[in-house]
């Protein structure tokens, strides 16, 4: 029997495929560095996963990441959004704003995309936004060619002048084109790309906020509805430009699995990382190690992590201080809930 044709009519055109959204973590449920709020802060903040507080010169801020209440509908299911709210800026060329950045300068090109998100006041009254004083707009993106050798310039494109923003959460679409690459160069450090920016303030929006939901960046000229990607999916693309290694269970933090003690008092883990990371990321780490647990069941203190010989994109080789057998095997521990070890690779 032959197969029939089937009716393009009878396709449902509200299933739209997925790996529409350019951005990474745009329901921003991801939040492995657990940020929460700062107040009166001057400095860049790395919020949830791939989100930055931005801000140049003298500028004073306030910054959180929220959830939405179980079952809302005013952002249909959106899981959190970040809010900023601008305390004093120096000068009409300071600003903060909320950025992402989005690796390889040459995505999208010379293509029409757009940018749709949700956002509102948080000050019990509405505002505009214009970012009068700099030659960027409140929402714009910038092609960014990175650092080494001779880049080119930067360019920016505005997706809007202006944005008034209301109490009630909001959709808001924009559509641009992006500027073509050709005959542009691209610098040698690897640090090239696009930075998505949303809800620029600046001196005269002082005591005004904004809450920001949901954002998407997808190509042509039409917003489409939502692209909801799994969170083990969304964790997985987050962790190429951050990982938090810290294991968290009951009211004890495992630092790090497989550790073996190769000489008294000089302790080392390969440490494997989930996913290729965009670079061989740096480490930190902070809280109160306070074990090592060794199979042979004696219990030391840790200190002086550092890394040891060499990080890849791929693992990094840690070391840590602890008098421990030569050849035992074990694990840190801590019994600190702030204990964390970061591996980032951010732009």
């Amino acid at each position: 029997m032959a197969l029939s044709k089937v009716d393009p009519n009878f396709l449902n055109v509200s299933q739209v495929g997925g790996r529409r959204n350019i951005l990474i973590n745009g329901n921003m449920e991801v939040n492995q560095r657990s940020f929460s709020s700062n107040t009166g802060r001057t400095q860049f903040t790395y919020a949830g996963d791939r989100w930055i507080f931005a801000k140049n010169d003298v500028v004073n801020y306030d910054s959180s990441y929220n959830s939405f209440s179980v079952g809302q509908t005013d952002v249909p299911g959106a899981k959190a959004y970040h809010e900023f709210t601008l305390n004093s800026a120096g000068s009409g060329t300071d600003f903060v704003r909320l950025e992402q950045r989005i690796e390889d300068v040459t995505t999208a090109a010379g293509e029409q995309v757009t940018l749709s998100f949700w956002a509102r006041s948080n000050t019990g009254s509405g505002f505009t936004l214009d970012a009068d004083g700099i030659t960027a707009g409140p929402v714009e993106i910038m092609q960014y060619f990175g650092t080494g050798g001779t880049p080119s310039s930067v360019v920016e494109t505005d997706f809007a002048t202006s944005i008034t923003l209301n109490t009630t959460w909001t959709k808001y679409t924009y559509t641009a084109t992006l500027p073509s690459v050709s005959g542009k160069t691209i610098g040698t450090d690897g640090n090239d790309h696009l930075r998505l920016i949303i809800g620029t303030m600046m001196d005269d929006d002082a005591g005004n906020g904004i809450q920001i939901a949901q954002v998407q960046l997808e190509r042509g000229d039409t917003a489409t509805p939502f692209e909801h990607r799994s969170y083990a999916e969304e964790l997985s693309l987050c962790q190429r430009y951050f990982n938090n290694i810290v294991d968290y269970y009951g009211t004890n933090v495992t630092g790090l699995f497989m550790t073996a003690a190769y000489a008294t008092d000089n302790t080392y883990t390969v440490y494997q990382y989930p996913v290729e990371m965009r670079a061989p990321p740096t480490f930190s780490y902070g809280g109160a190690y306070t074990d090592f647990k060794s199979r042979h069941g004696n219990n030391v203190t840790p200190s002086n992590i550092t890394t040891h010989g060499y990080g890849s994109k791929r693992q990094i080789a840690l070391g840590f201080t602890a008098t421990a057998t030569a050849g035992s095997a074990g694990w840190m521990e801590s019994v600190s809930s702030d204990a964390y070890m970061y591996l980032d690779a951010e732009f």
